[in-house]
């Protein structure tokens, strides 16, 4: 099984991470106090449409950098980030155990079979996660993401001279910060990250990732009438799209590991919508809740759910893994 520890970092050791989203750009810094990772700043400003209309647009990025630099109370200079949904190809695979040398080979080759996409101009990367002693082989969760983007990445932060330490993957960013407020939760649950445009969903058992996926439909598709939060009718019809994917996301991983879902926890720009997990678990059946962050505030103060990814960034250091 694979365990997360807090690594004994000095008391006051901050980190900085910056996500970039489709309609707003969110900055979330994290501080150890007494060891436990809190939340000690948050900063958010929209992102123009035009950036992502052709591909991507790093001028815009830099100059919203730029603005993070300027407005913010933001000082310190490395920072982590990552790359989006549609952007990146994920996939878990299963490979059997072998040493790290032989296993980066191994991921490559993997990676032609699963990634629909030539591999000569995408950055590849990997990480372990858990080990399946049903099939005696490791999970592994493999990530690509187009060269021009990831140089393109690297030189907006950069021209603000800012320090891109890592750009990591938002799977493992919504995995970390569930890890840390496990409490209450049951064997097997989903989490979808409901953003304007874009859907990102990860399945944990036992603190374990064992699946992700992403699908292109977001809060953009939903829209609620004044009426009440029961109304059949109180959300717009593009909304049965985002159900219909979350329930074949459900079933997928409810046939791949023969195990149930217990409960889906939704976070993203769609959880500030009223009545919105009331309306999921009706057409889903099964329990549905919106995700909570404020054990990661220093006084349990109310912490949007749109920072999750910053925040799971954030703690990218203060968290480690041993497997057992």
């Amino acid at each position: 099984m694979l365990n997360f520890n807090l690594k004994l970092l000095l008391n006051g050791y901050t980190r900085t991470a910056i996500d970039v989203g489709s309609s707003q750009l969110k900055v979330a810094q994290v501080k150890l106090i007494k060891g436990v990772p809190r939340v000690s700043y948050l900063y958010k400003i929209p992102v123009p449409g035009e950036m992502f209309e052709a591909g991507f647009n790093p001028e815009i990025l830099t100059s919203l950098l730029l603005q993070v630099k300027e407005n913010s109370n933001i000082k310190m200079q490395n920072v982590i980030s990552c790359i989006r949904d549609s952007r990146v190809v994920t996939r878990c695979i299963k490979i059997p155990v072998m040493p790290y040398k032989e296993l980066k080979k191994a991921v490559f080759w993997e990676a032609k079979k699963v990634i629909p996409l030539p591999l000569d101009n995408m950055v590849i990367d990997f990480a372990q996660l858990n080990y399946d002693s049903r099939e005696s082989k490791q999970n592994i969760l493999l990530g690509a993401a187009p060269a021009s983007i990831v140089y393109d990445f690297h030189g907006a932060f950069k021209q603000v001279n800012f320090k891109l330490d890592a750009l990591d993957l938002q799977a493992l960013a919504l995995w970390r910060v569930f890890t840390l407020i496990l409490n209450n939760m049951p064997e097997v649950f989903a989490v979808a990250d409901i953003g304007v445009s874009a859907t990102h969903m990860i399945f944990i058992k036992k603190g374990n990732l064992k699946y992700t996926r992403s699908f292109n439909n977001g809060s953009t598709k939903l829209y609620m009438h004044p009426k009440s939060e029961t109304s059949e009718n109180a959300f717009s019809p593009g909304t049965k799209e985002i159900v219909k994917e979350l329930h074949r996301s459900l079933e997928f991983y409810t046939e791949r590991e023969k195990e149930p879902v217990q409960k889906l926890i939704i976070t993203g720009s769609c959880s500030n919508i009223n009545g919105f997990a009331s309306y999921l678990s009706c057409e889903l059946g099964f329990e549905v809740e919106t995700g909570s962050l404020e054990q990661l505030s220093r006084n349990g103060e109310y912490i949007d759910p749109v920072f999750i990814t910053a925040i799971g960034l954030a703690v990218r250091e203060m968290i480690t893994s041993a497997q057992n």
